[in-house]
């Protein structure tokens, strides 16, 4: 499925059904006892996957957290990426490599946020040799003596609660940010007495049962909330919310909800700092180089890569839109370069 386009009317797979609950590189196991499997064929370059445990009566559980896999090809020569998906595992630029490059001369190049200093990694340096972890939000240029097509996998920003029987969840959930505040929105659901809004600081907080509501409307209140300053009131840089309806006899526990929205906090210093798209943008398809450029406070420009001619180009802020400039892309790598520490809200799935 697409982060946010599950149908949980058909599974897609069953473990128990002798025709499609067959593994095609797996062992067999006793009908209850499989906790992997593996998909030879995903439906498309970027795939995702919830899974749901079913009792012996056909009882459904809640929703597991949502994991996925995201396709890229890296031509022969120099290009750029980011990670798409937060990694399951903290991985470093050797590891990458290992699995991207294939001779001495290839590489993986980055800036150190603290010293603003460009390192690399070659190929045959070995782990913890000019090395580093790869973060989510950063970006990163590779050079290949070969083309390669690479799998991501790992955990995107958006996720839901479900379970059939109980409140549907909101539709059109919206987020916006107005200076430090974030500000949330939704349609009414019928029947519903309040709304339950939930916050997680990290990409898998909300499929923790335990997770107390973050706050909640007044009984047949609005259906909007507000989050004062979760920088400082709640600390951290991540935030991912969704909002769940309740009626007069349902327990907060329970709440259906919405996709979850992300809110990355991205904070760039003063000079040149490396960078991604940290969650994948509502406009992601359509912003472009220029736009961020006005946006980010105290740009004076973003590098980008021009792939069909195989160099940077530089789009500076006293640039027109159009010169110089390219939608800029989900999972690829950029270089900023900013006069005065800016910060900027990234909000998406």
């Amino acid at each position: 499925s697409s982060r946010d386009g599950f149908d949980f009317s058909s599974p897609w797979k069953n473990t128990s059904d002798p025709l499609t609950g067959i593994d095609p590189l797996g062992p067999v196991f006793p009908v209850g006892d499989r906790t992997t499997w593996n998909d030879t064929i995903p439906l498309s370059p970027e795939s995702y996957y919830i899974v749901r445990t079913v009792n012996i009566e056909g009882a459904k559980s809640f929703t597991s957290n949502t994991v996925g896999v995201y396709e890229k090809t890296l031509p022969a020569g120099s290009s750029t990426f980011s990670l798409p998906l937060a990694p399951s595992y903290d991985r470093n630029a050797s590891w990458y490599l290992q699995q991207m490059g294939s001779l001495p001369a290839d590489y993986i190049k980055w800036c150190e946020p603290g010293t603003q200093t460009w390192m690399k990694h070659y190929f045959g340096d070995g782990d913890g040799v000019n090395d580093t972890r790869l973060d989510v939000g950063s970006g990163y240029e590779i050079n290949l003596a070969n083309p390669k097509t690479y799998t991501f996998w790992g955990i995107p920003a958006s996720s839901l609660r479900f379970l059939e029987g109980e409140m549907p969840r909101p539709g059109n959930f919206g987020v916006t940010v107005s200076g430090n505040d974030v500000s949330l929105g939704w349609d009414q659901v019928p029947g519903a007495d309040h709304y339950v809004i939930y916050r997680a600081t990290t990409r898998l907080g909300l499929n923790n049962r335990l997770l107390s509501p973050a706050g909640e409307t007044a009984a047949f209140g609005p259906n909007a909330w507000t989050d004062l300053d979760p920088q400082t009131n709640v600390g951290g840089n991540e935030f991912y919310y969704a909002v769940g309806a309740v009626n007069s006899s349902s327990e907060h526990v329970s709440s259906n909800t919405t996709y979850v929205i992300g809110v990355w906090i991205a904070n760039f210093p003063a000079g040149y700092s490396a960078m991604g798209l940290p969650v994948r943008t509502f406009d992601s398809a359509t912003k472009t180089v220029d736009q961020y450029v006005d946006d980010i406070p105290n740009t004076v420009g973003i590098n980008y890569y021009i792939y069909g001619e195989q160099r940077w180009g530089w789009h500076r802020f006293n640039m027109p839109m159009g010169v110089y400039d390219e939608v800029m892309g989900y999972s690829n790598g950029y270089q900023l370069s900013t006069s005065a520490l800016s910060g900027y809200y990234f909000v998406g799935r």
